[in-house]
């Protein structure tokens, strides 16, 4: 097992992960993030698919990160291509850094604190400046109508559910028995989503 496959074995004790792709030189795969939960934002407590790739270079480099086009109104990460961009992933890189922290710190500070000097989305980021009102109702109305039910996450999944993972949707009201929003809970009744789950721990070849 090489650093790369680590550093998703342990990613995989916390989320689950899919569409896992390697190759000669890199490794990539899908996870989720949630959007900060305690702070008013367009992507408070919203779940979002992520693309991670990690280079043979990892952890001397850092990860690429993405979303998938035209889902999140954000001036640090392109409309049309998903690409992120992040300081702490660029010039400012700690190869002690993992995924996690990834997921559950960076993502999140991005998102609380966008850069509008260094720009992915020009027009985000001039709308930001402009009117923070107006960047808010455009990046809501964006995240809303793009944003992940209980049903869009679990049919990614086949393998069992990480204990810590289960918790986190419980804690964003997006698991079955929760108090999910009345919309989230009729689109989960509605789509009639019957999720089979592997008990073992799935090998994906690492």
């Amino acid at each position: 097992m090489n650093i790369q496959e680590r550093a998703l074995y342990q990613l995989r004790k916390k989320y689950p992960v899919f569409n896992i792709e390697k190759k000669l030189t890199y490794i990539e795969f899908n996870t989720y993030f949630f959007g900060p939960l305690d702070f008013p934002s367009p992507f408070q407590g919203k779940a979002m698919e992520i693309r991670i790739i990690l280079t043979n270079k990892y952890p001397t480099s850092s990860p690429s990160i993405g979303v998938a086009s035209d889902t999140i109104w954000h001036p640090n990460i392109d409309f049309h291509s998903g690409s992120v961009c992040v300081d702490q992933l660029n010039d400012n890189w700690n190869s002690s850094i993992d995924l996690v922290t990834i997921i559950e710190s960076i993502l999140p500070a991005l998102f609380l604190s966008p850069n509008t000097d260094d720009p992915l989305n020009i027009d985000a980021a001039r709308q930001f400046s402009a009117s923070h009102e107006q960047y808010a109702i455009r990046a809501k109305e964006i995240v809303e109508r793009k944003a992940l039910n209980y049903c869009d996450i679990m049919k990614n999944i086949r393998e069992k559910v990480p204990e810590y993972f289960e918790n986190k949707l419980k804690e964003y009201h997006l698991y079955p028995g929760t108090q999910i929003q009345k919309t989230v809970l009729q689109s989960f009744q509605k789509k009639n989503c019957a999720v089979q789950l592997r008990t073992d721990d799935d090998d994906i070849g690492l």
